[in-house]
């Protein structure tokens, strides 16, 4: 019995929504606006392509509500219609003013940039020589095939070193510091590691102090082994 009246009802509210409305679609208006905006500077386009959509499970559809292009670092308003039959939760008929959502910036792309300075190695054993310097996420493997940033330099020699990774978190990056400076002549090369302060990690936008490694004394952290690619830390 109770089954059959909520039937009744139902069928009561459907008879009147269809006789008020003639069964036409209500309209609903929905409207975007902020800024996009891409930490990389050797971007692929300098544009980006915004859809307001009803299918979050598509990546890329033919027909959405709007579409547009906008450039980054450019405020960008989006406004689109579309039409629903539902008899409920129904919007103000007619276009109308849509409720407009504020997404402020929109990072498309974060970026984590790290320079490194360090004044001289030195190497007592030898006046000529040179040393390999990366900047790793990896502090595991010793020299891998793609570190972030790497460099060779001399000894007695300033150097720089910057690099670039994209992330949505602030990475841990280490330096390692390859280098064959020994008393007695070795094929082999050893290889140290050091842990790059967060403070000298930020967006690329930001400006922050150089992690300056000062003067590297080479052959004082022979001392703590002669094993070759054996990781130590200082």
């Amino acid at each position: 019995m109770l089954f059959l009246k909520t039937i009744l009802i139902f069928l009561i509210i459907f008879i009147y929504e269809v006789s008020v409305t003639g069964f036409s679609p209500f309209v609903y208006s929905i409207g975007i606006t902020g800024k996009l905006r891409c930490s990389l500077r050797k971007a692929n386009s300098h544009s980006a392509l915004v859809m307001l959509s009803k299918n979050p499970h598509l990546n890329f559809e033919t027909n959405p509500i709007a579409v547009s292009y906008f450039g980054y670092d450019r405020s960008f308003n989006l406004i689109g219609h579309f039409k629903n039959y539902k008899l409920w939760n129904k919007p103000s008929k007619g276009y109308g003013v849509p409720h407009v959502l504020k997404l402020h910036t929109l990072e498309l792309a974060k970026l984590k940039a790290r320079v490194l300075y360090a004044r001289t190695p030195i190497c007592k054993y030898a006046d000529r020589g040179s040393i390999t310097v990366y900047i790793s996420e990896k502090p595991h493997l010793q020299k891998e095939k793609k570190p972030i940033a790497w460099t060779i330099a001399q000894y007695k020699s300033s150097f720089f070193l910057k690099g670039v990774v994209r992330r949505w978190k602030q990475p841990r990056l280490y330096v390692k510091i390859f280098h064959s400076c020994s008393k007695k002549l070795s094929p082999c090369e050893k290889m140290f590691m050091k842990t790059i302060p967060s403070q000298y990690i930020a967006p690329s936008r930001k400006v922050v102090s150089m992690f300056n490694l000062g003067t590297v004394e080479l052959s004082s952290k022979s001392s703590m082994g002669e094993t070759c690619q054996k990781r130590l830390s200082f």
